[in-house]
């Protein structure tokens, strides 16, 4: 069973509005239209939509919702804020379906989450559950898929599984991709969040391809910001580069994703003024009245790192002290500084104060192995601490950070862990047979011509070793065959 198509369904839907009476069937045609024209990265053009909609005297429900996550996203602050009252009142209008409901939420929920509005989103979310309850089977299935990816509030790692589980249960056998993309983005965070990138990296290229291939196009470039994020993790920058590789983006959720990705990239490829000037033009928008938040903590978590590292403690502390005023933002699981002094040394970080029986256990999550490694590295527990986030970087092929634990370990005399070897078992023999082309010297387009497959499927299978083996680029796997710590196994 195929998925429809954002760009081809909104450009039908639009020729069809011509000739389409006011009435149930006209309602949902222009909720589908505005919803595609947003999927395929066309908010200015959705807004059209609506607008024309409303003068035309269309239902207020899901358009006033639509509008108002629309309006935010196109930087429209201040007409957003206006709106977000009426949008809401509007769910209890007469004769305002399910489905109708739902639309509206799932931009009303979002548009809570980019302002901070955490309460409003968490009241928003049970409308949405209780719409599962009493909903058709299409609908329920689509309020469990929004309920994993909007709702961020602590353990939503429990919550995930759960509503995908039902969304999963719910979903006819052999239908395609969400047709938004929502369930395999939440996917894709929850793999991340546990430390399973061969597993996240496999399901962006495969669920990204398709996407993008059906013009839902703001759901494909939110998944290649993680693929480079995930790849800047495990030091390898080249893919981090082709990962990335749209210009820019129309939806602020995007382009705010995509500079924050671009900015970790910059500073691990060592430009830290580069990183940091992408950081301050977003930020800037950031701090707008009204404005969203969206990934404005993440933001400033990364601007006291670069500037500890440069040795700039005015800096650190400057970003630190914003860090620490700064609302609690939507950002997931994110790191807060609490500690400030007068060298950058000083300048720690300790974990929000949130429920913690849901979160990820120190040895499967990236927040909680850079909490230790952080805990380490301020004296807490030192031996312990660092040891223990080197072996969680290592198991999960975080070769950057990996290294900045055992350089930890070294500079106050403590033992660097052995690294795991890892035996020809743990990988198949496709990846056995790529890693023995690539010691040959192939690169990846002629390993993909002798093994008959895709440039990107050798990209995909080549991410696979290096997560299993704990290696960052090429150059490090040959290596670490070389001297026995990968094992290949008999020739």
């Amino acid at each position: 069973m195929s998925a429809p198509a954002p760009r081809e369904a909104a450009a039908v839907g639009r020729d069809a509005l011509r000739d389409l009476p006011s009435g149930a069937v006209r309602r949902g045609t222009v909720a589908l239209v505005v919803n595609d024209l947003y999927l395929d990265g066309r908010p200015e053009d959705a807004l059209e939509v609506i607008e024309a909609e409303l003068g035309l005297g269309g239902s207020p429900c899901p358009l006033l919702g639509m509008r108002t996550n629309l309006l935010l996203q196109t930087g429209r602050y201040a007409e957003a804020s206006a709106a977000f009252a009426g949008a809401v009142g509007s769910l209890d209008g007469e004769d305002v379906t399910p489905a109708a409901e739902l639309m509206a939420l799932a931009h009303l929920v979002q548009y809570a989450n980019h302002v901070s509005e955490v309460g409003r989103a968490a009241d928003l979310l049970c409308r949405v559950e209780h719409l599962s309850e009493r909903s058709s089977r299409t609908v329920g299935l689509a309020a469990h898929e929004l309920v994993a990816y909007a709702d961020w509030r602590p353990g939503l790692l429990a919550r995930i599984d759960e509503h995908l589980g039902a969304a999963t249960a719910m979903r006819p056998e052999g239908a395609a991709v969400s047709i938004g993309g929502s369930s395999e983005s939440v996917r894709v965070r929850a793999l991340w969040m546990r430390g399973q990138w061969d597993q996240a990296l496999g399901l962006i290229g495969s669920a990204g391809f398709d996407l993008e291939q059906r013009g839902a196009v703001a759901s494909a470039q939110l998944l290649a910001c993680a693929a480079c994020e995930l790849y800047v993790d495990r030091g390898d920058g080249d893919a981090a580069v082709a990962a990335l590789r749209f210009d820019d983006s129309s939806i602020l959720s995007v382009r705010r994703h995509a500079t924050l990705a671009r900015a970790r990239l910059r500073h691990a490829v060592g430009e830290p003024d580069a990183a940091l000037g992408l950081l301050d033009r977003e930020s800037a928008k950031a701090a707008t009245p009204g404005g969203s938040v969206w990934k404005h903590a993440e933001f400033l978590r990364l601007a006291v790192d670069i500037h500890t590292e440069a040795g700039r403690a005015d800096g650190a502390r400057n970003a630190a002290s914003e860090f620490e005023g700064w609302p609690r933002a939507p950002d997931g699981p994110n790191a807060r500084c609490r500690r400030f002094g007068p060298e950058p040394s000083s300048i720690g970080t300790s974990m929000s104060p949130v429920p913690t029986a849901s979160w990820p256990r120190p040895r499967t999550g990236r927040s909680s192995a850079h909490a230790l490694l952080v805990l380490g590295e301020l004296g807490d527990d030192t031996a312990r601490h660092l040891g223990e986030a080197y072996r969680v970087f290592d198991g999960f092929g975080a070769a950057p950070w990996r290294r900045r634990a055992a350089a930890g370990l070294r500079a106050r005399g403590l033992t660097v862990p052995r690294r795991v070897a890892h035996p020809a078992s743990d990988l198949t023999d496709t990846e056995v047979q790529l890693v023995r082309l690539g010691r040959q010297g192939l690169s990846n387009r002629q390993i993909a011509a002798a093994m008959h497959y895709s440039r990107k499927t050798i990209e995909v299978y080549l991410s696979r070793v290096y997560a299993k083996t704990g290696c960052a680029s090429r150059l490090e796997l040959i290596r670490a065959v070389d001297s026995g710590a990968v094992q290949l196994g008999e020739t």
